[in-house]
């Protein structure tokens, strides 16, 4: 597929998701001397540098109220599962009053969370903020109901 150095060919007919896996230059995330997600994240998957991952199928569809990715982002527990522009460390809020978790912004509701429930954040605009339940549901709460811990 190129010329440079390190190019890879691929004979028409031949899968490149066959193709054996050389390392890469370079390691797939940089967090800077600590390989780990702060404490309070529980996900399970870390990806470890020099893994290479390969665009080969259609990505799997995921359930948008059970499992933390849209379209342009996704919990980083998720990188080298789906494929997303960004992927994002949560931030820990909690409520500051019981709150409504809604399917989409001023959308239908999900679950309502008590005063001081946690929640992750992921994504932050002016009126709401998007993020999961800890090992629960996926959605947006009203910006004025939640802060950060």
């Amino acid at each position: 597929m190129g010329d440079g150095e390190g190019a890879v060919w691929v004979r028409p007919g031949v899968n490149p998701c066959e193709m054996p896996v050389l390392p890469l230059s370079a390691p797939l995330f940089a967090f800077k001397d600590d390989a780990t997600l702060p404490q309070h994240d529980t996900g399970d998957f870390l990806p470890q540098p020099g893994t290479f991952y390969a665009l080969c199928a259609p990505a799997p569809k995921h359930d948008p109220h059970a499992v933390p990715v849209r379209g342009d982002l996704a919990h980083i527990r998720l990188a080298g599962q789906v494929f997303v522009p960004h992927y994002v460390v949560p931030v820990r809020y909690r409520t500051l009053a019981q709150a409504a978790l809604l399917a989409a912004p001023a959308g239908d509701e999900l679950a309502v969370l008590e005063a001081g429930a946690e929640f992750h954040v992921l994504d932050v605009t002016s009126d709401y903020v998007w993020g999961e339940v800890p090992q629960g549901p996926v959605g947006y709460i009203a910006r004025n109901l939640v802060e950060p811990i």
